[in-house]
């Protein structure tokens, strides 16, 4: 089951990149395999990162009996609550011709880090880093996508 939820998040970063792509190449600026490569790459690293600091905080957390291993939830899980931004990234863009894929694609690193920072740090008292990590992260990556893609277009 966990192959087939990472092959989803495959899927939704593949079709970012694809959107993203076509974006920056309709702006006039780079071609398509620019924001293609750009942009899937950029999902792997993130996607890698933001995992491994959920892992490492969980994992902390439930050794210092400050997370409830039950309430531990799969990252999986909580990058694909973000597979709608997909489907209204394609509506948008093939129905509505919005070309705001990025606008898409920020807004799913951002929550996506909000929700892996809210997993770690459920059903606990005191506030610390390492729950607000993921979070943190997934804002500052949104940042800089965006600073890429100001950069592309």
């Amino acid at each position: 089951m966990s192959k087939f939820k990472l092959i989803l998040i495959g899927i939704m970063f593949l079709l970012f990149s694809v959107f993203i792509g076509i974006q920056v190449s309709s702006a006039g600026t780079h071609s398509f395999f620019a924001g293609f490569i750009i942009t899937l790459l950029y999902s792997l690293v993130v996607f890698l990162i933001m995992t491994v600091l959920y892992i490492i905080g969980a994992g902390k957390l439930i050794s210092k009996n400050k997370l409830n291993p039950d309430n531990y939830q799969s990252p999986y899980d909580i990058w694909l609550i973000s597979l709608p931004f997909c489907v209204l990234l394609v509506v948008s863009f093939l129905w509505l011709e919005w070309q705001i894929a990025d606008v898409y694609y920020c807004t799913t690193l951002a929550i996506s880090g909000m929700l892996l920072g809210n997993a770690l740090g459920r059903g606990s008292g005191k506030w610390h880093i390492i729950k607000s990590l993921p979070f943190f992260s997934g804002t500052i990556f949104s940042i800089l996508f965006g600073i890429i893609m100001d950069w592309m277009v």
